[in-house]
């Protein structure tokens, strides 16, 4: 399959005598003009398309290279996130404990405070 450089072939480009046939050298009729004129238009119009397919091809390869992009940047802002509940889960746990043992800090203070005074009560 020729390249889109190399379409159309020359063959079907050069130039030729509109009053001549161009196998038999005799003189060309109006369907042999009419035939010429279609194959023109045919041959104009899958360059057309072979430029349009590359242009497509093109712009789907740099789309491509977006998404592989953007699909590393969403996997590290994922790694990120992942960090981050872990980080927070961390400092929860590590709050948790810290409050229970103040609940138990307070809570022993109290029943000392309690002792101290049920023995001055009940040494009155």
């Amino acid at each position: 399959m020729p390249k889109a450089s190399e379409w159309p072939p020359r063959e079907l480009t050069a130039p030729m005598d509109p009053a001549q046939h161009p196998q038999t050298g005799r003189p060309a009729s109006f369907e042999q003009h009419q035939s010429r004129d279609q194959l023109a238009e045919a041959v104009s119009t899958a360059a057309g398309t072979v430029d349009v397919g590359a242009s497509i091809l093109n712009m789907l390869g740099a789309q491509r290279e977006t998404l592989i992009q953007t699909r590393g940047s969403l996997q590290g802002t994922d790694r990120s996130l992942v960090e981050g509940n872990n980080l927070i889960r961390t400092m929860l746990r590590r709050s948790r404990t810290k409050k229970l043992i103040l609940v138990a800090i307070v809570c022993g203070m109290l029943g000392i405070i309690l002792l101290l005074i049920y023995a001055k009560l009940s040494n009155h």
